[in-house]
């Protein structure tokens, strides 16, 4: 298990490249310098992408979407990166989990409703996440 991927542009800090955490880019992936872009887990959104979503993506599907993103770019075609519903697949030792939409690991049960079912084995098991109105924000 790991505390998560830090980019490291430490070797950027002292130029004229904006950065934070991050290289700092917009919704194209341009960075403060012209012809100059930033991708996957180095770039830091100067806004996140989308209200669910974090400044900094650290996830492979997202820099594959980042890329695909910024190639429109660079063939004179740009749009914006819309990276759509959150989502993650993973296996760690003989664990494997999804999760989909909005799922925090704590949540107040007086905002949201929660459906959990279990395998009867407890090897396989779903949640799933709704607003009061019953609006679905997300599976694990």
């Amino acid at each position: 298990m790991t505390a998560g991927v830090s980019p490291n542009i430490d070797f950027l800090r002292n130029t004229d490249l904006k950065v934070n955490r991050g290289v700092i880019v917009d919704e194209y992936f341009s960075t403060n310098l012209p012809d100059v872009y930033a991708i996957g887990d180095c770039a830091e959104f100067e806004k996140a992408p989308a209200a669910d979503r974090r400044t900094i993506e650290q996830v492979w599907y997202t820099g594959r979407m980042h890329g695909e993103t910024l190639a429109y770019s660079l063939c004179n075609k740009p749009v914006p990166y819309r990276p759509g519903v959150w989502f993650n697949s993973a296996k760690f030792l003989d664990i494997e989990y999804q999760t989909y939409g909005t799922v925090p690991a704590d949540w107040d049960e007086n905002q949201f409703k929660n459906f959990y079912w279990e395998h009867r084995g407890g090897k396989v098991a779903f949640r799933m996440l709704m607003d009061l109105e019953g609006k679905i924000l997300g599976g694990e």
